[in-house]
């Protein structure tokens, strides 16, 4: 029977607007896609700090929350914004997932969140995702914790000037009140889980180093550890390893760490990935869900796979290069890409049930491959997100602003790498439109990818683009050069360009700068 609202109390009123408005509010809040190119936007960043802070950290880690869980997404989402924006707004509520997280780690949470005596027969630092099970299993989902935890602490001590201001947040749980104290934390907690069980009974590391499953427990017992599931680990103990060289405090512990990860990355790269020449003429790769198999990971886990890869990656500490990456991003776009809102559900570009079946979207793992493939780039981002659209995926969203900042970043980066001049200078007369031809070079030893933009940086007032040179451009005296696609070393184009003066005085301008994108 339904009560009317007069009827209620004025409490249970008050509790009723309060969720209906916390309801809304999350609804409302949505994250803005502004544009595919140029440098990611303050309004893309706080569009996704608006949306984050109306989010609550989940109570545990049932159901894998932490692990492959929207929360354990969203927490690495924060950590990826907070890394290209720098806005400690946003690493603020990185941290407040994080106390969640170590709050609710088996062996610190009171029950029924902890407390439970597991496969082990005692009650290990972990973070049980069958709490209910007659015997609670643990798997690759206690590296995702331990790897939030880590890479929080990770991004702390990397930002020197915020260690001793307090976190704004509050302290909660007793974990520190400055940021400093609290990635001392971060790391102790993440230590001790990987001390109090990954490595202690979970991992069997006796098959050269390899990441096996005990032959004890319950889940895949003595199996090879599946690579969705060894990305989990690696992600904590790669982010564990950095935040003890730069603390300085125990090498003995990074140098094992980064070996664990490198062995795991080694095993892969040098046998258990199948590289071929996929129908475009490119190197692809197929692999299986877990060694000793050679082909045909499903769609699901190897999106989750190419994110740990390319987590790995991004640290450059352990010898993957791009052309080691480049084949993930040939297999998304010329084997798994079939055609509009049609991807294939295994990576070999077959199809099947569960996990393996078809989509009509690219699962977002697979995006941080389009850092691999400029030539893609807009094709890949724009089978699920609109420039000027918005979204309510935060690994989505993050995982684009991640590509999109490093393709701001290379554009930058270009200098050295090409010439700029003109065919003389420019002298415009007075109110007429002058036409002229600007030269680039490709001076460097590599191919340059366009399309590129020619700069006039110090465009005197009044100044403008006419003609075609102001259909390219974007904002201020830029010039787009659409047409060259590539410029292999030594190579050189033309560009027409039309500039109007509408001053009473001639006016001398030369084009001194340009930027581009790799």
């Amino acid at each position: 029977m339904q009560r009317s609202i007069l009827t209620m109390s004025p409490f249970r009123i008050l509790l009723a607007l309060c969720i209906l408005a916390a309801f809304s509010a999350s609804m409302r809040a949505q994250m803005k896609v502004d544009s595919f190119d140029g440098p990611v936007t303050a309004n893309e960043i706080n569009s996704f700090l608006t949306y984050v802070t109306s989010l609550t950290p989940a109570v545990d880690n049932t159901g894998n929350n932490w692990a492959q869980g929207h929360d354990g997404e969203e927490t690495k989402a924060m950590g990826m914004v907070y890394e290209i924006s720098g806005n400690t707004a946003v690493l603020d509520q990185m941290v407040r997932f994080c106390d969640a997280v170590l709050s609710e780690r088996n062996d610190l949470a009171p029950a029924p969140v902890g407390q439970h005596v597991i496969w082990t027969g005692r009650i290990d630092p972990v973070w049980p995702n069958s709490p209910t099970a007659t015997v609670i299993g643990t798997g690759g989902e206690q590296g995702d914790p331990v790897g939030h935890l880590g890479n929080c602490a990770r991004l702390i001590l990397q930002t020197p000037a915020i260690w001793q201001k307090t976190v704004p947040i509050g302290d909660p749980h007793g974990y520190g009140t400055t940021y400093f104290k609290r990635a001392l934390t971060f790391i102790h907690g993440a230590d001790q889980a990987i001390d109090g069980h990954i490595l202690k009974s979970l991992l069997d590391m006796s098959h050269d180093d390899q990441q096996y499953f005990s032959a004890l427990g319950p889940y895949k017992p003595g199996q090879p550890v599946p690579w969705n599931q060894q990305m989990m680990f690696n992600y904590g103990f790669q982010n564990l390893a950095i935040c003890h060289t730069i603390l300085h405090d125990d090498p003995a512990r990074a140098a094992h760490y980064h070996q664990i990860v490198q062995d795991s990355l080694n095993w892969f790269f040098t046998s258990e990935v199948t590289a071929y020449t996929d129908k475009a003429g490119n190197t692809a790769y197929n692999w299986a869900y877990a060694p000793p198999g050679k082909t045909g990971e499903d769609s699901n886990h190897g999106s989750l796979d190419v994110a740990g890869f390319y987590r790995a990656y991004i640290t450059g500490n352990y010898n993957l290069t791009a052309a080691m990456m480049k084949p993930f991003a040939n297999m998304l776009v010329d084997v798994m890409s079939r055609g509009p809102k049609d991807y294939s559900g295994r990576v070999d570009g077959k199809d099947g049930t569960g996990h393996s079946a078809p989509t009509k979207y690219i699962r977002s793992g697979y995006l941080l491959a389009a850092d691999f493939r400029p030539d893609a780039y807009e094709q890949i981002m724009s089978a699920d997100l609109t420039p000027g659209g918005t979204t309510t995926s935060t690994d989505t969203f993050s995982r684009f602003l991640w590509v999109k900042n490093q393709r701001a970043k290379s554009s930058q980066s270009l200098s050295g790498k090409a010439t700029l001049s003109s065919l003389g200078y420019y002298y415009l007369p007075w109110t007429q439109t002058y036409a002229g031809v600007v030269l680039l070079r490709n001076s460097s030893s590599e191919t340059l990818t366009g399309p590129f933009e020619i700069a006039f940086p110090n465009m005197p007032d009044g100044i403008t683009l006419a003609g075609p040179s102001a259909a390219g451009s974007a904002e201020g005296p830029y010039l787009t050069i659409p047409f060259a696609t590539s410029l292999p070393p030594g190579q050189f184009t033309l560009m027409p360009v039309e500039l109007f003066n509408p001053s009473k005085q001639e006016v001398h301008l030369e084009p001194v700068a340009y930027s581009g994108k790799l």
